[in-house]
């Protein structure tokens, strides 16, 4: 497995949406939007890196709520 990975279902898709970075070093950024008041609005951010000591940081983020930061070891 790689460090970050995702998979979401989508009604009308017939497969899910899947993905990872392609090395041990990459990230990924995840941005889910919502209607409001008829324009579209950033209410879901989720960002993953490799810091440089080698340790894995999820930064979340939600509208109106403080960022949640996670770190791991590989």
């Amino acid at each position: 497995m790689r460090n970050f990975y995702v998979r979401g279902k989508v009604d009308g898709r017939k497969t899910p949406i899947a993905g990872s970075p392609r090395n041990k070093h990459g990230g990924m950024v995840i941005t889910l939007y919502q209607k409001e008041k008829g324009e579209s609005v950033e209410i879901l951010n989720v960002t993953s890196a490799v810091l440089p000591d080698g340790k894995l940081r999820t930064v979340i983020r939600i509208k109106g709520v403080e960022p949640k930061v996670i770190v791991t070891e590989p």
